[in-house]
């Protein structure tokens, strides 16, 4: 699982983006150790509630070139997660954008643990980093409106070579064809 989260970010970041995405907090080795699912006892229920989440900041800017950011990021992030009892796994970032992997949050969805982590952490840095944050955006929020969030489970070779090719998709540097697809219409004409 954890493995699966290294090797996305590690084809993400280090081979498309260059040695800027270096920070990984738990090392590789670690993650290797830690690659098999636990599952976990919450009351009546047992599982593994896991979950990959990618943040980028408003207009794609490059905030996280800077080492001071991305500590207090994570800083936040771990203060988060001690609130809401759930752990951060993994942190890692891109100069442009954040990728975050939470374990055991059994009584949170994908969106309220995206509000948590998002707002949090936009506060904290537009407070206490205001000048470095500044001259890279403007208007009233730190983070774009979107995010990535996954649920990672029991991870198969399938799985790691779908999500290689989903980040070859993301991290293409080459123009956008024009949509070639067809219409309905021209669909059924054919």
């Amino acid at each position: 699982m954890l493995l699966l989260f290294f090797l996305l970010c590690f084809r993400c970041c280090f081979q498309r983006r260059g040695p800027a995405c270096a920070g990984l907090v738990v090392a590789p080795l670690e993650l290797y150790k830690m690659s098999s699912v636990t599952l976990v006892s919450a009351g009546h229920a047992v599982g593994g509630w896991n979950f990959h989440l990618q943040f980028t900041p408003a207009y794609r800017r490059r905030i996280f070139e800077d080492d001071e950011l991305k500590k207090a990021c994570e800083r936040v992030a771990r203060e988060v997660a001690a609130r809401l009892k759930i752990e951060v796994a993994a942190s890692e970032f891109g100069p442009d954008h954040w990728h975050l992997f939470v374990t055991n949050c059994k009584n949170y969805s994908a969106p309220k643990l995206v509000q948590y982590f998002k707002g949090n952490t936009s506060r904290v840095l537009r407070r206490d980093y205001n000048d470095r944050v500044k001259k890279m955006l403007w208007g009233d929020h730190f983070w774009s409106h979107g995010y990535f969030a996954e649920t990672i489970g029991r991870v198969t070779g399938d799985t790691v070579n779908y999500i290689e090719r989903q980040q070859k998709k993301h991290w293409n540097t080459k123009p956008q064809k024009p949509n070639t697809q067809k219409t309905l219409q021209e669909y059924s004409v054919n």
